[in-house]
């Protein structure tokens, strides 16, 4: 994720361009690090809209959905050392519209995307302010018909987190990533958690996420009652998906950089389920098309799209 000039969020996500093992190495050390029982098991049902919009200015759109679930399970191992699992699969359709104006005779080469993801990880507490993460990531991301082998990508994160006051915590690291038609990359991880006050919280790093990955940004939130709160969040995302053989860019790829800002609300149902449902706007997007050798076809930006989410999440 190189490229993050025209994002909103651009020194968070140069700081923190994570792999997808973030969502499973971090994310289960904050959780294990807040109080000294056993995190829960999570559980996220999740869909997205993002409408279509032109792409390049000759007459090409692009626009997708994209739903999918995903869980999180954590287990003792010995003492102080922890390990969990994330899983996940997602559902991404592409509706793309004349692209051959983009670059003559690529027409459709995406439709339907399944990808899937499995991220072990570990954590282990040093004492009431210090632990260790550490995460690797397997990661499959392509159009219906490839192979599993040609869109599969790795990763890997590890770092600490410090627990600098009670409402305060820091991660420090590093991660890297496997790209489809790009150099692996490796890069620094910072990321924090800061309850400003009961009602008031702010985070930085990843605060979405998703199958390919985290959503790379700032978000505050506020309580409003027991049962519902408010965010905002500003936020960047780096996707990576293998066209299938049959594709008109055959066992080609495409990276789809964006940045976002939305703003929503959760409506806690209980101590099990929680209802999200947010709102904005895409208002950076880069589609970029290589072929099987890796090289560059063609790159475009998108006008702004309108986002809409709906999720679900359970914890037991």
């Amino acid at each position: 994720m190189p490229s993050t000039s025209s994002c909103p969020c651009a020194v968070v996500a140069t700081l923190l361009l994570a792999a997808p093992t973030l969502v499973s190495a971090q994310q289960a050390a904050w959780t294990a690090s807040t109080d000294g029982g056993r995190p829960p098991i999570a559980t996220q049902i999740f869909s997205e809209y993002i409408s279509t919009s032109s792409l390049g200015g000759n007459g090409a759109e692009a626009g997708f959905y994209q739903a999918g679930l995903q869980a999180q399970v954590p287990f003792p191992i010995s003492g102080d050392l922890s390990g969990s699992i994330g899983v996940g699969a997602e559902n991404r359709g592409y509706d793309f519209r004349n692209l051959d104006r983009l670059y003559p005779g690529i027409q459709s080469p995406l439709g339907q995307v399944i990808a899937t993801r499995v991220a072990p990880g570990l954590s282990y507490r040093i004492d009431d302010k210090w632990r260790l993460f550490a995460g690797a990531s397997w990661l499959t991301s392509g159009g219906v018909g490839t192979s599993i082998r040609s869109a599969t990508m790795w990763g890997g994160a590890g770092g600490v987190i410090y627990q600098w006051t009670p409402e305060f915590r820091l991660a420090v690291g590093v991660t890297g990533a496997q790209r489809l038609g790009e150099a692996f990359l490796l890069v620094p991880l910072l990321g924090f958690n800061w309850q400003i006050d009961p009602d008031w919280n702010l985070v930085g790093g990843n605060v979405a996420d998703a199958i390919n990955g985290p959503t790379l940004g700032i978000r505050l939130g506020r309580q409003l009652t027991e049962r519902w709160s408010v965010f905002g969040l500003g936020g960047f995302v780096d996707t990576f998906t293998r066209f299938a053989t049959d594709s008109t860019i055959p066992d080609g790829s495409l990276r789809n950089r964006a940045g976002s800002v939305q703003v929503g609300t959760e409506c806690r149902l209980d101590d099990t389920f929680t209802v999200q449902l947010s709102a904005g706007a895409r208002i950076f997007q880069q589609y970029t098309f290589r072929n099987a050798s890796g090289n560059q076809l063609t790159s475009a930006g998108a006008d702004t799209s309108a986002v809409v989410a709906l999720s679900v999440r359970a914890a037991f």
